[in-house]
């Protein structure tokens, strides 16, 4: 446990050495007291009041190279560059700041009219969205008046060539096809109740 001066038993968290160039510090029993800056690429020099105002503005993920300290021949040194930083970690909520792809989607698909052949795109964002999808893939005899919102008939136009290229892949806006976005089997995209050979197949083999 933390002891006066932040020390573990006599070991110090920090040596004198370590602390030595660092402007306007002191120890005030069990931590040590630093006066900081705060920058912003787009608001240039802060104050901790205006810093936390535009945090949310700027993202939080860039405190660590934002915000400074003094050194003793007067340079200002972002906080992620000194050795104040040496015991910390960031937690879960800091973690989840930083933008992060899902590590796969499930594409949009299109159908063919069986009446106007024309293609029709099936988004595949959320469960419902899937299983939509999945029936009418599995009805050979699918028609714009099928869809579930009742918003398409034959005589809606059809999706243009370019647009039909944008398939909802995270990792480029018109991929054909990728480890990122093409799902080779998963329980968002197989139902329990569907009798169909790739669900039966599917929950079988996973032993749900």
């Amino acid at each position: 446990m933390e002891n006066v001066n932040g020390d573990v038993g006599d070991t110090p968290f920090f040596t004198d050495k370590e602390l030595a160039d660092i402007y306007d510090l002191q120890r005030r029993g069990d931590h040590i007291e630093v006066t900081c800056g705060c920058r912003s690429s787009g608001f240039g020099n802060l104050s901790p009041a205006a810093f936390i105002k535009h945090t949310p503005k700027r993202g939080q993920s860039n405190w660590l190279h934002s915000i400074w300290v003094t050194t003793m021949d007067g340079n200002k040194v972002p906080l992620k560059e000194t050795v104040l930083l040496k015991y910390y970690k960031p937690n879960e909520s800091e973690s989840s700041c930083k933008r992060k792809l899902p590590s796969l989607v499930h594409r949009d698909e299109f159908i063919k009219c069986s009446k106007c052949n024309k293609e029709r795109r099936f988004e595949r964002r959320s469960k419902i969205q899937c299983r939509i999808y999945h029936d009418a893939s599995n009805n050979k005899m699918w028609k714009c008046t099928d869809s579930v919102d009742g918003s398409l008939t034959c005589e809606t136009e059809e999706e243009r060539f370019s647009r039909k290229a944008l398939c909802g892949c995270p990792r480029a806006i018109s991929c054909q096809g990728c480890r990122r976005c093409i799902c080779l089997g998963c329980d968002m995209c197989h139902f329990e109740d569907c009798s169909c050979r790739a669900c039966l197949d599917f929950f079988q083999n996973v032993g749900f």
